[in-house]
């Protein structure tokens, strides 16, 4: 029994270091092709390693490369901020902010044949400005504010009538303001927390006024691959979304990626 024991442990261990080197190995290959310069034979077996074994960042990352040079924008964003949310790497958080400017600048290049609105909707943009410092950031940044100007404040009246008396009550009215501004900040962050943003990934299949194949396709020329978009809502495999004009439509839910912002 101890001998049948030992030589199943044996061959599970085998089995699990055979695995092991030959993830390592399609790996490699799938390195070895993107170097080569074969990017579509390397961005697919990138796509088949993460199917059959799982997420890594690295993997994520290199496919993000190949998407972009490909000028798949909206599915690159989405490699690096899987990447990133694995990783947290630096040159990872550039590719992020990079590539999204880059989707920017290609909405702000679409309106005049499109017909395109404002590129992204205008809660979206207050979001993105409001999600640019982080929320620990912006606490720490108000707290020293504001014990900075009540100490000024406190200092002030043991100091006598002159200049540092008056200096020292102005940086205490502008650091009393800049706590004020954090705190808005802060509190304006918050209000915008339930806010998704995500990106068109594909619109083949269009828009809907209800969440069902049954309902009316609509023309909507702010629904487009890389367009972004806010989900207001999510029902049997459809989100409902904001357009930049204002629009709510009903999409197939593989139709958008959710964006993730590092924080």
């Amino acid at each position: 029994m101890k001998r049948l024991l030992g030589t199943i442990a044996l061959v599970t261990m085998w089995g699990l270091a055979s695995a092991e080197a030959g993830e390592a190995t399609a790996l490699e290959e799938a390195h070895r092709l993107h170097l080569a310069g074969e990017v579509e034979t390397a961005g697919a077996a990138y796509v088949h390693y993460l199917e059959t074994v799982g997420p890594h960042p690295d993997v994520y990352f290199n496919l993000g490369l190949i998407y972009r040079q490909q000028g798949r924008l909206a599915e690159a964003l989405l490699c690096f901020e899987r990447s990133a949310l694995l990783d947290r790497q630096s040159d990872v958080l550039d590719l992020v902010a990079a590539t999204r400017g880059h989707i920017m600048t290609e909405l702000l290049k679409a309106r005049t044949g499109r017909g395109v609105t404002q590129g992204e909707p205008t809660r979206l943009v207050w979001w993105r400005f409001f999600h640019a410092i982080s929320a620990t950031t912006i606490t720490w940044m108000g707290l020293i504010a504001w014990n900075l100007a009540f100490v000024l404040w406190w200092y002030r009246r043991r100091l006598g009538r002159g200049v540092w008396r008056d200096l020292s009550a102005v940086v205490a009215v502008l650091a009393l303001l800049v706590a004020l501004g954090a705190l808005s900040y802060r509190l304006a962050r918050e209000h915008l927390a339930e806010l998704v943003p995500a990106v068109v990934i594909h619109d083949r299949e269009g828009v809907r006024d209800a969440p069902s194949n049954l309902g009316t396709l609509l023309d909507e020329d702010d629904y487009f691959d890389g367009a972004l978009v806010e989900v207001l809502a999510r029902r049997e495999g459809w989100v409902q979304l904001r357009l930049a004009n204002g629009h709510h439509a009903w999409a197939p839910e593989s139709a958008v990626a959710p964006l993730r912002v590092p924080d």
